[in-house]
């Protein structure tokens, strides 16, 4: 996990990432909606899998899907489960940082919860351009590497 000492800002948007964001907000719907269809089909795979849960989008709210952060149990060693995804060259990482850990923030209250998800969340790939049969290749992977 990288560590920050320092507080830091980048508040610069580049010309060029300003006018890269100006044509995809005009694609924004299809774009989350395509995210949309990838988290369905991920939690339909995913769903039963022993030692794993996969997020919850409640009815009343529309999820953007930046992210796809299944929680592992805490028995599951989320180190060999990255290891054997990225074995099959599928990417995968932490998911959020539990920023009151990093030592730019010193002492803090203990954030028992973040903790807790930071060292259970594992980041899958999620991205409008996946492909059906990427998500497939995906879902079986996790599957396989929960199963051992």
């Amino acid at each position: 996990m990288p560590e920050f000492t320092e507080l830091g800002y980048n508040y610069k948007l580049s010309d060029i990432a300003a006018a890269i964001m100006r044509v995809q907000l005009r694609r924004l719907s299809a774009l989350t909606d395509r995210r949309s269809k990838i988290a369905a089909s991920y939690a339909q795979q995913l769903g039963d899998v022993p030692g794993l849960t996969v997020p919850v989008e409640p009815d009343d709210r529309q999820h953007a899907w930046q992210s796809y952060l299944v929680t592992l149990d805490p028995d599951v060693d989320r180190g060999a489960v990255a290891t054997e995804l990225r074995s099959r060259g599928i990417g995968c990482n932490f998911g959020t940082y539990a920023s009151h850990l990093q030592p730019v923030y010193g002492e803090t209250n203990p954030c028992p919860t973040s903790k807790d998800l930071f060292e259970r969340h594992l980041a899958i790939p999620m991205h409008a351009n996946l492909t059906d049969d990427a998500v497939d290749r995906v879902a079986a992977a996790v599957r396989a590497a929960l199963a051992r």
